[in-house]
C-alpha cells in the first residue's frame, strides 16, 4: 500500500458512538501519515446499503468493520458489498479487519459461489477476541484495538513500533 491509505470504516447505525471513539483514538496518524478514513455511509437494519461514494467503497486499501449484533442481522451481511469486501481481501487488493464490539454470531461461515469465509481466518480485534463492551475499560479495549489497527496499516512505522498494547 503506497501512497495515501484509504480505511472504509463499516459500521451499523447503532454503532455511531462506537465508531466515533474509535475514530478519535485513530486520529494521531491521519496528521502523520497519508490517510483517509471513510466512514459516512452507516448500515441501518431493514435496508438494503450501498455506499454513498462507490469509487470509495471500491478503493479501499483497508475495510474496517465494526461488527455487533445491528451489523450481522442488517441486510448488509447478504448483499453484493459484503462479498466484494471478501473477494478484494481473497484476491489480496485489501486487508480486512473486524472490530467486535459486543457478543455476536461474528464466527459464522458467509458462502459464496467458489469459498467460505469466516471473520476466524482474519485477526479479530479487541485482543484475545473478547468484545469492547465485554472489557472492564471500554475505552482500553478501543485504545488497543486502535494502537494494532495502526501498527496494521502502517507497518513498521517508527511512531507505533513500540507501543505494546495492554490486555483488559
Amino acid at each position: 500500500m503506497n501512497g495515501t491509505i484509504n480505511v472504509f470504516l463499516i459500521y451499523a447505525k447503532e454503532d455511531s458512538a462506537m465508531l466515533l471513539e474509535l475514530l478519535r483514538h485513530l486520529d494521531p496518524i491521519k496528521s502523520d501519515l497519508k490517510i483517509h478514513f471513510w466512514y459516512d455511509d452507516p448500515i441501518f437494519l431493514d435496508e438494503a446499503w450501498s455506499p454513498q461514494i462507490v469509487s470509495r467503497f471500491e478503493d479501499a486499501d483497508v475495510y474496517l468493520l465494526l461488527v455487533s449484533n445491528a451489523l450481522m442481522y442488517s441486510k448488509f451481511i447478504e448483499q453484493l458489498e459484503f462479498k466484494m469486501i471478501i473477494d478484494r481481501y481473497k484476491a489480496g487488493k485489501s486487508k480486512v479487519m473486524p472490530l467486535i464490539l459486543e457478543d455476536c454470531p461474528w464466527d459464522i461461515n458467509f458462502e459464496a459461489d467458489d469459498y467460505t469465509f469466516n471473520f476466524k481466518e482474519l485477526h479479530v480485534l479487541p485482543e484475545p477476541k473478547k468484545p469492547i463492551k465485554a472489557w472492564d475499560s471500554i475505552d482500553q479495549a478501543i485504545k488497543t484495538s486502535a494502537i494494532y489497527i495502526n501498527n496494521e496499516i502502517v507497518p513498521g512505522s517508527k511512531k507505533y513500533e513500540q507501543v505494546k498494547p495492554e490486555m483488559g
